[in-house]
């Protein structure tokens, strides 16, 4: 993509693709299956191989709710309250 510039349009249309025309209770429900997932696997971790995923759990937790909620969030903005 270098040297294009994307219109106003484009960035919506991204938005709406990575989105993927969920609602937002549908991204709050996904959000916290993959959370419990992640924890789930933090415990395995910490019980049986005995390793600390506290710094690299809560990297992965701010980078899953920006994936699940800033695209939803942004396009609510811009198009208003209609997902």
């Amino acid at each position: 993509m270098a040297g294009k510039k994307l219109s106003g349009a484009r960035v919506v249309q991204i938005l709406d693709d990575m989105n993927g025309g969920r609602s937002f209770l549908a991204n709050i429900i996904g959000f916290f299956c993959v959370a419990a997932m992640l924890g789930l696997v933090e415990m395995a971790c910490r019980f049986m191989l005995n390793t600390q995923l506290d710094l690299i759990l809560r990297i992965l937790l701010v980078i899953l709710a920006g994936y699940y909620f800033l695209p939803f969030l942004i396009l609510w903005v811009l198009r208003g309250s209609k997902s």
